[in-house]
């Protein structure tokens, strides 16, 4: 018989996301941070996962989107 060990949920929009920050514990847990909760009261510090609708969303750009830039 094999155990089903879920995964790591799904972040939704918090995968790409510039505010996204990951806190990890010293007993192993880890915990998606939304970093634009600090100074929008709207956002929660902790999202439940996953985030389909943010109005903070900001999407980090691959290195190799840049116009004329190296990469």
């Amino acid at each position: 018989m094999t155990a089903d060990v879920p995964g790591p949920p799904d972040p939704g929009l918090c995968a790409d996301c510039a505010h996204a920050l990951l806190n990890r514990t010293r007993r192993g847990p880890v915990y998606l941070r939304c970093g634009a909760a600090r100074t929008d009261d709207r956002l929660p510090r902790y999202p439940r996962l996953p985030v389909v609708v943010c109005p903070a969303h900001q999407p980090v750009d691959p290195p190799d989107s840049h116009p004329g830039g190296a990469g």
